[in-house]
C-alpha cells in the first residue's frame, strides 16, 4: 500500500476522533430515537444531510488539515463515562476515479491495507437516486473496537464518503440510525438556508 494511500484513509477517519475526544466530557441526553431530527444545509459541496436534534454538526473549514471532509455529525454522550461519541462523516473527492466501481475498489483497497483494519462486509444501495457502495469494517486499536458502515456515490462532479462509526459493542444498535443518516444526504436540495451553516428542523 502506498504511503499516500494510508494517510488519506487515515487522515478521514481519525480526524473524527480528535474532535470525539474534546467532545466527549459533555452531559448525556435523550436518546436519538426520541427526537426530532434537523436538517442541515452544507455549504462545502451544496448538499444537505439529516439527523437527530441533539446531535451536534461541526462544520469543517476548507482550511482544516483534513482536505476532503466538510461535516461531522457526533451523537450526544451516553453516559458521564462514554468515552466515544458516534459520529458520521461526509467527505468530498474531487478527484480522478474512472467510475464509482473504481472509486469502491480504491476504497476497499485503502481498508484492507490500513494495519489493524477488517473489511468485513460490502454491498450496493442508492441514495437521492444514485447508485451507491457500502462496505463494513473492524479496526481493532489497543484499547478498544471501533466498527465502521461506509457509502460511496458520485454525484455533483464529485465523489461522496459518508463515514459511521462507533464502538463495536454499539454497532448493531446504531447501524439503522446511520442508514438512516446516510439516506437522508440530498445532492441537489431545492431551497437553502439564508445562512447556509444553520440547521432548520425537519
Amino acid at each position: 500500500m502506498s504511503k499516500r494511500l494510508f494517510l488519506r484513509f487515515f487522515v478521514l477517519t481519525v480526524l473524527g476522533f480528535i474532535i470525539l475526544g474534546i467532545l466527549s466530557i459533555k452531559n448525556p441526553s435523550a436518546s436519538a430515537s426520541q427526537q426530532p431530527w434537523k436538517t442541515a444545509f452544507v455549504r462545502r459541496g451544496g448538499f444537505q444531510v439529516s439527523f437527530p436534534a441533539d446531535w451536534e454538526e461541526i462544520m469543517v473549514p476548507p482550511d482544516s488539515p483534513d482536505p476532503f471532509t466538510a461535516v461531522i455529525l457526533i451523537s450526544p454522550s451516553d453516559s458521564p463515562e462514554d468515552h466515544f461519541r458516534e459520529q458520521v462523516g461526509i467527505s468530498i473527492e474531487y478527484r480522478a476515479y474512472s467510475s464509482l466501481k473504481s472509486f469502491f475498489d480504491t476504497v476497499s483497497r485503502e481498508v484492507r491495507n490500513t494495519p489493524g483494519v477488517t473489511l468485513t462486509n460490502s454491498g450496493t444501495s442508492t441514495i437521492d437516486g444514485q447508485p451507491a457502495y457500502w462496505l463494513t469494517y473492524l479496526w481493532e486499536k489497543e484499547d478498544d473496537e471501533i466498527e465502521g458502515l461506509v457509502y460511496l456515490l458520485y454525484g455533483k462532479n464529485a465523489f461522496f464518503r459518508i463515514i459511521c462509526l462507533s464502538e463495536s459493542k454499539k454497532f448493531e444498535e446504531y447501524q439503522p440510525l446511520f442508514q438512516n443518516i446516510a439516506h437522508s444526504l440530498i445532492l441537489n436540495p431545492q431551497s437553502e438556508s439564508n445562512n447556509p451553516l444553520s440547521s432548520q428542523s425537519q
